[in-house]
């Protein structure tokens, strides 16, 4: 999300930063100064720096390379695990990214309210346009929306959007869905709600597959195997609702740091495994060490979350105790580093028929990363006697942001999946 945000929202974030920060008092910089261990994370970067790709920087990114020489270290670790970077993130994409959509797309909107099941609501009539409501019904599939809490955190919420049918005889009943897309969405770990993304149901509804929008614990209330396992639990919520069951098509769909969690949930979860039936990651970090020295170069590294997050707590570490080495934590949270290792072929074992989409414009993912996970994948399956099927598209002249806007109004990445989606049901 921090790539996109104007010149202007940039001055926002320094702004809001800076008095945050004031308010939140010195003594609280110092005492995170002490828990990050910032001599560790910088003698790490060194580590790193020795086998580093050559990145090009992007003129986008000035204003986060100022801000990182300029802030003293202690400070930006503070604003990543306070939080305070995550408000400031959050608001500024409420503010900002619907009148950037509404401004190039001005049915979305309606779209967005009929989606919510609030057309025809009062809300409906006092902000939609009408003209263009009457326009588009037509256009429109009946649809029955609910939100569901899978988990105490206030972010562990599951929004489903059902194509309507003859078997749901009023808005509560409960009908099973027969195929389904879970969207997990991106925002670097720290920030990013299901909400913005709920356009994107639109083209798989008049497919008839029902879509559901996956809310999870963001940094710092959880960090990679928390989020991972939030993608588990949603799955057995809807199963123990009654909203799928054991016939139900369910493709796992993430975006950017979502297509991360979404394949350490595959890798981490025999079980999960074999309930997913296909998996469609777009423009992800599948590998974090390089991932951090590509955020070093875009001056991101210290505000966002992915290395704090992707440092598992006790219980979740491979190693039964936290490693010394963040070089080795941050592998752990790492799938191309993972199917690489001796116990690859358990990984795969159920692992779903996968398509990996790439963006060729994007500076925030270097294509590069879909490209190692294709390799890595390709090569676990070819150790199994019934291997999955691992395509990967790189598609041209797109960026990080328009996979999800091309699959909301249109373009080669809905066109991609859901050719590859209706194909695979066909075999």
């Amino acid at each position: 999300m921090l790539a996109t945000i104007s010149g202007f929202s940039r001055l926002a974030i320094l702004v809001s930063i800076l008095l945050l920060t004031f308010l939140a008092g010195e003594h609280y910089a110092e005492a995170f100064s002490v828990q990050t261990t910032t001599a560790k994370v910088e003698n790490t970067v060194n580590e790193l720096l020795q086998q580093a790709p050559n990145y090009d920087p992007s003129p986008d990114d000035d204003f986060f390379r100022n801000f990182r020489t300029r802030v003293p270290p202690r400070i930006q670790y503070f604003l990543r695990a306070s939080g305070v970077a995550r408000f400031v993130v959050d608001t500024l994409t409420w503010v900002t990214a619907p009148p950037a959509i509404l401004e190039t797309q001005p049915t979305a909107l309606t779209r967005f309210l009929h989606l919510s099941g609030l057309q025809g609501s009062l809300i409906s009539k006092l902000v939609a346009n009408r003209e263009l409501e009457s326009d588009m019904s037509q256009d429109l599939e009946p649809v029955i929306f609910q939100r569901l809490q899978y988990g105490n955190d206030r972010r562990q919420i599951l929004d489903l959007i059902q194509c309507e049918t003859e078997d749901h005889i009023d808005k509560n009943a409960v009908v099973s869905s027969k195929r389904l897309v879970l969207f997990v969405h991106g925002g670097a770990w720290g920030s990013g709600f299901p909400a913005l993304y709920r356009i994107m149901a639109s083209p798989f509804l008049k497919e008839k597959i029902d879509v559901a929008f996956l809310g999870y614990r963001t940094y710092p209330d959880g960090n990679v195997p928390d989020q991972a396992d939030d993608i588990v639990e949603s799955v057995w919520k809807l199963k123990q609702e009654g909203l799928i069951d054991s016939k139900t098509d369910i493709t796992l769909m993430g975006h950017s740091s979502g297509s991360h969690i979404a394949t350490m949930a595959l890798l981490a979860n025999p079980e999960f495994r074999q309930r997913i039936d296909s998996f469609v990651p777009m423009n992800g970090i599948y590998d974090v060490e390089k991932h951090y020295l590509h955020e070093r170069t875009r001056g991101v590294e210290r505000l966002s979350p992915m290395a704090a997050a992707s440092v598992p707590s006790t219980k979740d570490s491979p190693y039964g105790q936290r490693s010394q080495s963040l070089r080795e934590d941050w592998k752990s949270q790492s799938p191309t580093w993972l199917l690489r290792q001796p116990s690859k072929s358990t990984l795969m074992d159920s692992f779903p028929d996968t398509l990996i989409i790439h963006g060729q414009n994007d500076i925030t993912v270097p294509m590069e990363s879909s490209i190692r996970l294709w390799e890595s994948l390709q090569s676990a399956a070819n150790t199994q006697e019934n291997s999955c099927r691992i395509d990967l598209e790189v598609l041209p002249e797109v960026d990080h942001v328009d996979v999800v806007t091309q699959i909301m109004f249109g373009g080669i990445t809905r066109d991609t999946v859901l050719k590859w989606m209706l194909e695979s049901e066909s075999e």
